[in-house]
Formats: structure tokens, sequence, C-alpha cells
């Protein structure tokens, strides 16, 4: 009866999906659950000291959303304002080059007319 060998370990797994090496598929598993860890403890510290408003701070909350809601409205308004004079200035320039250019061109157009006389 043949006797059957057994079969050499290999460096990959036989059926893996990317055919690499177990030990650089284990290291990124570590490197991702830290990459994880840490984004787990930046999110952490960024909510770190937020909490919803107590019941008793209730006037105070309303007057605080008050005061941010004018503070945006009168920014808005502000930059409104600020690129509508900037339009208007634009094209006042725009106007005075073009009485300029045309009076440049009645004066060089008349005196070529008094010329050819």
């Amino acid at each position: 009866m043949p006797t059957i060998k057994p079969a050499k370990p290999t460096k990959t797994p036989i059926l893996t999906k990317y055919k690499k090496p177990e030990r650089d598929v284990e290291e990124e598993r570590k490197t991702e659950e830290a990459d994880r860890v840490k984004r787990a403890e930046r999110e952490r510290q960024r909510l770190q000291g937020r909490g919803f408003p107590k019941q008793s701070e209730e006037g105070r909350e309303r007057e605080l959303m008050r005061i941010a809601t004018k503070g945006v409205v009168e920014l808005f308004n502000t930059v409104a304002e600020f690129q509508t004079n900037a339009a208007k200035e634009v094209v006042a320039e725009k106007r005075a080059k073009d009485v300029k250019y045309h009076k440049a061109v009645m004066k060089t157009g008349s005196s070529y007319l008094n010329q050819s006389n």
C-alpha cells in the first residue's frame, strides 16, 4: 500500500484572497487595530466636555442661540453689502474707463477730420 507523504508547509495559506504571507496579514491587522484605537481616542478627546444642556440652564441656552443667530445674520449681511459695493465699484470704474476712451477717440477723431480738410 502506498504511503501518503505530508504536505510541505507553505509560506502563505493556500486559499487566501490576496496570497500575502500570513505575517504580513497579521501586521496589517495590528496596524489597522492601532489606527482604529487612535481614531477612537481622537474622537473621544474632541467630544470631551460636551454634553446636553440641563433643564435649569434652558433659558441661558436659548439666549446663547439667539446671540449666535444674530451674529451669523450680521455676518451675512455685511458680506452681502460688501459684495454689492464691490460690484458697484467695478461697474463705476468700467464706465469711467469707457468715458475716458470715448473722449480720447472724439479728440483724435475730430483732429483727424480737421487735418484732412
